[in-house]
């Protein structure tokens, strides 16, 4: 979202599908972004990053929802915050992740710690992980083998926090991609992921991997859906 008018085609789409909290990715932000950037959205967002070229996350909640921040921290800027609010009486703890294409596993060793230190009986760790979780179904052509300890040091995370990949749950024997290659032929991968504590799985009612927003034509971004309760949708925008 380099420019207002991107922020702006970016935001309208997000209400116009009455999204209750949406995390994304690449905004090449800068904190002074911030301010123009709330009066468009119409609320609160918190971001990580500081750099008009590259990496940035923010985390983005409607005006429509009713919550209460406990905590927002920026971990590695541009690449892990953490948002700890209160919602209908629940307490959550948020980590958004944008990982580095690289086999060095020091930001998920900094997520597991961040997870031991908070203790959270209600996680959600979600994000771009640039990281294939299950290579015979979240990989399409390519390597069988890129970044495998990043993506057992992954695996072992959700393993011993009781964490769950909604997507895989419900769709046990799906192949649906979250990014591509413009390689011959092309490589379709999963990178994106949400996932949560045990708690949260009955209160998951539809989640879903589907085309999304176009903000330049050679731009493709997916989308991650994941509805809570009838009532909180949950959304990544991924590039």
């Amino acid at each position: 979202m380099e420019t207002v008018t991107n922020a702006k085609k970016v935001f309208s789409w997000l209400k116009q599908n009455n999204f209750s909290i949406c995390l994304l990715q690449e905004l090449h932000c800068i904190q002074e972004s911030k301010e123009t950037w709330e009066k468009q959205w119409g609320n609160e967002l918190f971001l990580s990053g500081n750099s008009s070229n590259s990496l940035g996350i923010g985390i983005l909640i409607n005006s429509n929802t009713f919550y209460e921040i406990l905590e927002h921290r920026e971990i590695i800027e541009g690449r892990l915050q953490i948002l700890k609010l209160k919602i209908n009486d629940s307490t959550i703890t948020l980590l958004y992740i944008y990982a580095p294409n690289t086999d060095d596993t020091l930001v998920f060793t900094t997520i597991e710690n961040t997870i031991i230190e908070h203790n959270s009986e209600t996680l959600i760790l979600g994000g771009d992980f640039n990281n294939v979780l299950n290579f015979k179904l979240d990989k399409l052509n390519g390597r069988q083998d890129t970044n495998k300890k990043c993506s057992q040091k992954i695996n072992d995370i959700i393993n011993n926090n009781d964490l769950h990949d909604i997507y895989r749950l419900r769709y046990p024997d799906t192949k649906r991609f979250t990014w591509h290659s413009n390689h011959t032929p092309p490589i379709f991968c999963r990178l994106d992921y949400i996932l949560i504590s045990a708690n949260l799985l009955n209160s998951v009612t539809k989640c879903n991997i589907i085309h999304g927003f176009f903000i330049r034509p050679l731009s493709s971004y997916s989308i991650f859906k994941s509805r809570q309760c009838s009532k909180r949708t949950w959304i990544f925008l991924v590039k």
